[in-house]
């Protein structure tokens, strides 16, 4: 089994010092650094395998167990940095190197992407948008602690990353999966890539499934997934008509959180300012959906100018529908913003980022399919009927 390991920074690969706290290395690294590294991670996982073939009766073994003799690790490093400074430039070439693989004539069996935590769902969804229908698994996965401390999650979430990989070739090879998709593990859980939510920054189970009640699936003594999810969850709505790169991203889209009080003459820079260049809004509103009036003059200007607005609640369990109060009806019907749904705040705005970036794509094509479903980024209950009129 050949898995490719994509290291793009974060706490499972950085250093804890009292100056510092926890911080990337300070530079890119050298060749040696990096092959040290790699021999580290090598080392340290093929060292758990084997605790757990000792520790696990053959009876109990499922098929996800891990061999160290099967087992063949490569690495690649697009990025040695904090997760706060990820960006669509990360994506990219996270993006670049498993179409380049994949498309290779001795493909890895999947990939895995070693990442901090804090912008992790970003990525997941971002990559789950990019990469649709992906002929390979691709886990993106972290820790709270870094790896090269013996008390670190690191090798767990690893090893269990690993274990998905081999539990979904299997259940797409007996027809169960359609494709394999993005997903993201960390404890003992496993999460489509368009829901991921981080919870906690300390809890070792830091990212929750956002807005639906269960998880894709489970990491413990052998990995666990719901037959009916792998039905449910369809990642090969590919959109034919899409003419463009898959891997790029906008960086002209901003997000605004509303609070009582706020005025629309602050934000007018954004729309005017010299080389702004503003191509999306995602707007967290009050209630499901519900701008305030005081904000109606800037949502009328991007109106005019053709931005999408996407707006989202602030509950942290809520749905925007902009079809319970006035001022979300208001919203939708005159000013032509975009509910959200059910999205997590990291689906939708790397949704609206990646729509974004297909020229072909007008102003009411990327309203249509920021409220479509592609890649399960909306829950289960789907479009509502109310919505029709954004299709149009």
């Amino acid at each position: 089994m050949k898995i490719h390991i994509i290291r793009a920074g974060g706490t499972i690969t950085s250093y804890r010092s009292e100056a510092e706290g926890i911080a990337p290395p300070e530079s890119e690294g050298s060749e040696d650094e990096f092959v040290v590294a790699n021999q580290f991670i090598d080392r340290a996982a093929k060292e758990r395998i084997a605790l757990e073939k000792d520790a696990i009766h053959p009876d109990a073994r499922g098929v996800d167990f891990l061999e160290v003799d099967d087992l063949e690790l490569t690495h690649e490093v697009v990025a040695d940095v904090d997760s706060a400074d990820i960006s669509p430039a990360h994506w990219r070439k996270i993006y670049q190197s498993v179409q380049r693989l994949v498309d290779s004539k001795d493909p890895p069996d999947g990939f895995v992407v070693l990442h901090g935590t804090n912008t992790l769902a970003y990525t997941a969804a971002a990559l789950t948008f990019a990469l649709g229908g992906v002929a390979k698994p691709v886990v993106v996965t972290g820790s709270q602690i870094p790896i090269k401390f013996a008390v670190s999650d690191a090798l767990n979430n690893l090893l269990g990353s690993i274990k998905l990989i081999k539990r979904l070739e299997h259940e797409r090879a007996r027809g169960a999966l359609r494709s394999s998709g993005v997903f993201a593990v960390f404890g003992t859980r496993i999460i489509s890539g368009a829901r991921a939510k981080k919870v906690s920054s300390r809890d070792f189970d830091g990212f929750h499934t956002f807005n639906i009640q269960r998880d894709f699936g489970s990491v413990g003594q052998e990995i666990i997934v719901g037959g009916d999810v792998l039905d449910e969850i369809d990642h090969s709505r590919l959109m034919p008509f899409l003419r463009g790169d898959q891997g790029e991203f906008s960086d002209r889209v901003v997000s605004i959180t509303c609070h009582p009080g706020m005025r629309s003459d602050l934000y007018e820079g954004l729309l005017d300012g010299e080389g702004c260049g503003l191509e999306g809004v995602v707007l967290r509103a009050f209630g499901e959906g519900d701008p305030p009036s005081s904000f109606y003059s800037f949502l009328a200007s991007c109106k005019d100018r053709e931005i999408p607005v996407v707006a989202t609640t602030q509950i942290a369990e809520g749905v925007s529908t902009m079809r319970t109060n006035q001022p979300g009806i208001k919203a939708l019907e005159e000013f032509g913003l975009v509910p959200a749904w059910d999205m997590s705040i990291e689906a939708m705005t790397t949704k609206l980022m990646w729509l974004l970036r297909f020229r072909n794509l007008g102003y009411q094509e990327v309203r249509r399919l920021m409220i479509t479903n592609l890649h399960g980024e909306i829950g289960r209950g789907g479009t509502p009927p109310a919505w029709a009129d954004l299709h149009k």
